[in-house]
């Protein structure tokens, strides 16, 4: 999904024949050229559209699994760039959606426009941060409201968080050890 936009095209290839075997994640939100240089976090209606039917093509596949918020723009209300998001699972184009690196507030405000609400929340630093501040409460948010959320370090320096999709559902084992699931109609 960042430029040069090769390794959904990697991806693609490799699942080619397979869709029904994989879960497709992707993102959008850090907006770049062709040339893969980098222009702003996007989070502007049009841009979400765009950028989720350019993944769709790279990855040669007619719906997307999870689709990510992967930086939230600031000059765009998240409302904003959650109704088109929202409009993609309706389309039929995306199945499930996230937001990485969001505030609590920014949390809720998202899981207002989305019903059912996001399926995955902010993708903490690593497991220190969930200590104290904003990512720790996060994650609570995320828990409260039944959605997965996940470290991409553990103690800021490997990844601690697993998913897959089981029977149906979407599944996720926090760093913490708690255990929370969503029905798979999410």
């Amino acid at each position: 999904m960042y430029g040069p936009f090769t390794n959904e095209g990697l991806v693609g290839r490799a699942i080619a024949g397979r869709r029904d075997e994989v879960v497709v994640a992707t993102k959008f939100g850090n907006q770049h050229r062709p040339d893969g240089s980098w222009v702003r976090v996007n989070g502007e209606p049009a841009y979400v559209r765009r950028a989720c039917d350019a993944s769709l093509a790279r990855l040669g596949v007619d719906h997307i699994d999870l689709y990510y918020q992967h930086r939230v723009d600031r000059s765009v209300p998240v409302e904003d760039t959650w109704g088109p998001m929202a409009e993609l699972v309706e389309a039929g184009k995306v199945r499930h959606l996230g937001i990485s690196e969001a505030a609590p507030a920014t949390v809720r405000r998202a899981n207002a426009v989305h019903d059912p609400p996001l399926t995955t929340g902010p993708v903490l630093h690593g497991l220190t941060s969930m200590l104290d501040g904003e990512a720790g409460a996060a994650a609570v948010e995320c828990e409260e409201d039944n959605a997965c959320w996940g470290c991409w370090t553990d103690t800021d320096g490997g990844a601690t968080w697993r998913a897959a999709w089981t029977a149906g559902a979407w599944w996720c084992c926090s760093p913490k050890g708690s255990r929370t699931s969503s029905s798979g109609s999410r």
